[in-house]
């Protein structure tokens, strides 16, 4: 039996076992019509062999899983650099039969070979993407040596095989690969397609315009192209006589797409985080199955996989990596017990919203969550939130937007106090969980928003410059921009526009008073904040990136320095980077605001129950789940910073854990984390040590303020102050029309 050897692995073969995320298309089907995916459904997990140490480039024809696998045939359990045998080879399974097992193809994979892709073609054949790897270099890397397409047979035998790499110029990117019905492969390496027939000959290459995500045979055979515009996800087909794509179509913002297949009575089949959608080109998505009533946590990326008009595979690494879920057509009998429903709403669903729900759900005797998303490609979701709300249809529990106002929710009568399920729940007391954000999203004593993680936004600068304070009020932030202007700023996004955001941000709880009597909008403090970011450069002579994201740390046609810095902070390794940035230690004044600590908690995840639901018990065991220490500790693993102190701890922990490497020279020297970019520098990073712990452990013990800020009356006061900043409205113009208008939108809100 052939090896693959231990040097393949160290090049990244445990990297390729999760090549599947980026594989995940299905294959094409004579087009015909078809029934459509039966209205009731249910859930099936296969389990593939134990003897398998890694899946990766699934895909399915005709209700057929082909799949290829990684098997250690040393005996080890987990994969040993030093002592593991890996054997690469390529199964199916036929889900079409009664009682379906996987084979194995009798196709012999040379030693340095490894199969990166794999796809089906009509008439029962294999093609094969094959990389042929040779000696390490220098760097630690193996070098890529030979590329080729394969053609094999069921039984191993090998058609056809011819090399690509005349045609590539870097074959170490490869990203997807399919084939169509007249036999042409198509191949994404970065962000190029190349297309070849079925005789080796290149067709075409086509740049695609964006970040590419995956591609799949639509029903009919033709292969489309999916990729991150800069307004959302988009798709078109491809055209290899011209070369082109054909018309480009966008797909719907709200969802973040995970998987692609070829569809049975549609185009194609899309799935995102909580479910699989019909779709032809050119028309609206249609949900067919939802993951979160199947309890099937999707996770970050899976594999679409059709059997049959009434079979999907499923399959996924944060699940299992060794389970495939069957999502089949199910009778009546077969559906399980009906339980109370609450409807979880929110304008925007992440994978870690609904494998939550998920892992609840298959937990839960009694109740079960379903998921609502808010807004449209069109609209950002709060206002329609807001009106189910106000006409009594509001979700029982919420995933809170995060440009919102928590003082708004509170005096409408919205949102129930969760302190009293806290004090109620047996082996939960308040002094669990990080205390001083909660105290951040308490009003008048209770506590109607809880953030399951959260991240800090805030200033970071040399503390040479800024006498190492924790905190500042516009007034000195004023008199410390004085020091320095014009000859540096004090801001990376350093637009007038942005400047007077940056101010705002922090100062939600100073510009507008929600209570019954009161000012209700901060004249003085706006024509501050006006004046101060009309010293800044108008917004268009900001220089942007090539992406158009973000704006690069410089400002165009001056010779300004800039000394402090808009960041967030995740975790405890970012005091490296901005150490190394500002050649000495930093501190985190926050921004300017009016009242206490402008450093500010931020999240995704604040969750809050309706004052109308009807089953306020049940929605908190919800949200009680997500503070498990297990589910804290997957949140932290991934993203930012846990509520929950216990978690904290063992993140820390984790976090301050040295790894170590054997240089060439036989040295044992600190493995460092990987590498981060700011600006133009590129920075290690490595463990944190005692004084970075220490440093952003401060930063969050004494932040006790929330990004809270209403939207509505942001969008107000960036339409009229780009009147004054251009010129064309007086100051005391543009003030009188902002506290007009925002005067009348608080009145609105209370009544």
């Amino acid at each position: 039996m052939r090896t693959i050897s231990n040097r393949v692995i160290t090049r990244g073969l445990v990297s390729l076992l999760f090549l599947f995320l980026i594989s995940i298309m299905g294959c094409a089907a004579e087009k015909k019509e078809s029934p459509a995916f039966p209205e009731n459904y249910i859930a099936e997990d296969y389990l593939l062999p134990e003897d398998v140490l890694g899946i990766s480039t699934p895909v399915t024809r005709g209700g057929v899983f082909y799949f290829s696998v990684v098997k250690d045939v040393s005996g080890n359990q987990t994969y040993e650099a030093a002592s593991s045998e890996l054997v690469g080879e390529v199964r199916y399974i036929d889900f079409e039969k009664q009682s379906p097992s996987p084979v194995t193809i009798p196709y012999e994979v040379k030693d340095n070979d490894w199969i990166m892709n794999i796809f089906p073609n009509k008439d029962n054949t294999l093609n094969l993407v094959v990389q042929n790897y040779g000696e390490i270099n220098e760097s630690g890397k193996s070098n890529i040596k030979e590329t080729w397409i394969k053609k094999i047979s069921l039984n191993g035998e090998e058609l056809f095989s011819y090399s690509i790499m005349k045609d590539i110029k870097h074959p170490e990117y490869l990203a997807d690969f399919v084939t169509d019905n007249s036999g042409n492969a198509y191949l994404v390496i970065q962000d190029i397609l190349y297309a070849w027939d079925k005789n080796g000959q290149l067709l075409c290459t086509l740049k695609i315009p964006g970040s590419f995500f995956c591609m799949s045979p639509s029903r009919e055979g033709t292969v489309c192209l999916i990729w991150m515009g800069s307004n959302g996800f988009q798709i078109a087909s491809v055209d290899t006589k011209s070369g082109a794509m054909s018309q480009v179509y966008p797909l719907g913002s709200t969802q973040i797409y995970l998987a692609v297949a070829a569809g049975m009575n549609s185009d194609l089949l899309l799935a995102d985080g909580d479910g699989i959608y019909e779709y032809n080109l050119g028309q609206e998505e249609k949900k067919v199955i939802s993951f979160s009533q199947l309890n099937i946590p999707a996770g970050m990326g899976g594999a679409l996989l059709p059997l049959s008009n009434d079979k999907i595979a499923w399959l996924q690494p944060e699940n299992n990596e060794k389970t495939v879920t069957i999502i089949r057509g199910a009778e009546e009998a077969e559906q399980q017990e009906k339980k109370k429903t609450l409807i979880l709403g929110g304008t925007s669903f992440l994978p870690w919203h609904q494998q939550a729900v998920a892992n609840f759900n298959k937990t839960s005797q009694e109740v079960r969550i379903e998921i609502k998303t808010y807004g449209s490609g069109e609209t950002s979701g709060i206002n329609e939130l807001n009106m189910d709300i106000i006409n009594g249809k509001g979700p029982d529990i919420m995933i809170l937007p995060r440009l919102f106002s928590m003082d708004l929710y509170v005096s409408k009568g919205v949102l129930t106090d969760l302190y009293p399920y806290i004090d109620d729940t047996k082996g939960l007391e308040r002094s669990d969980l990080q205390e001083n954000v909660l105290r951040a999203y308490e009003t008048d004593g209770g506590l109607y928003g809880m953030p399951i993680n959260y991240w800090i936004t805030t200033m970071v600068g040399a503390k040479s410059q800024t006498g190492g304070i924790s905190q500042w009020n516009l007034e000195e932030m004023m008199a410390f921009a004085d020091c320095y202007m014009p000859e540096s700023t004090v801001f990376n996004e350093a637009a007038k526009s942005q400047v007077l955001n940056l101010c705002l941000m922090a100062n939600g709880d100073s510009m507008i008073d929600w209570s019954a009597q009161g000012q209700e909008f901060n004249r003085e403090l706006f024509i501050k904040m006006l004046l101060f970011a009309d010293r800044f450069v108008p917004d268009e002579s900001v220089i942007y990136d090539e992406n158009n994201e973000r704006l690069i740390q410089g400002i165009q046609d001056t010779k300004q320095i800039q000394i402090m810095c808009n960041e967030i902070i995740t975790g405890f390794s970012e005091q490296q980077i901005y150490t190394e940035v500002f050649g000495e230690p930093v501190s985190y004044p926050g921004f300017p605001s009016e009242q206490g600590n402008g450093n500010l908690i931020d999240s995704n995840f604040v969750m809050a129950i309706n004052s109308t639901c009807d089953d306020k018990e049940a929605a908190w065991q919800f949200i009680n789940s997500l503070l498990s220490e297990e589910y804290q500790w997957s949140l932290a693993s991934a993203f930012g910073f846990p509520l929950r102190k216990s978690v904290l701890e063992q993140k820390i922990e984790q976090e301050m854990k040295k790894t170590y490497e054997t240089d060439e020279n036989g040295m044992k020297r600190e493995e460092k984390r990987g590498t981060r970019s700011f600006g133009t520098v590129k920075i290690d990073i490595y463990a944190p040590g005692e004084e970075d712990i220490q440093s952003v452990l401060a930063l969050l013990n004494c932040t006790d303020k929330i990004r809270d800020w209403n939207n509505q009356i942001n969008s107000m006061i960036e339409e009229e102050a780009g009147a004054f900043f251009a010129g064309s409205k007086t100051l005391e113009e543009v003030t009188d029309i902002v506290d007009g208008r925002i005067r009348i939108y608080v009145q609105e809100m209370k009544e």
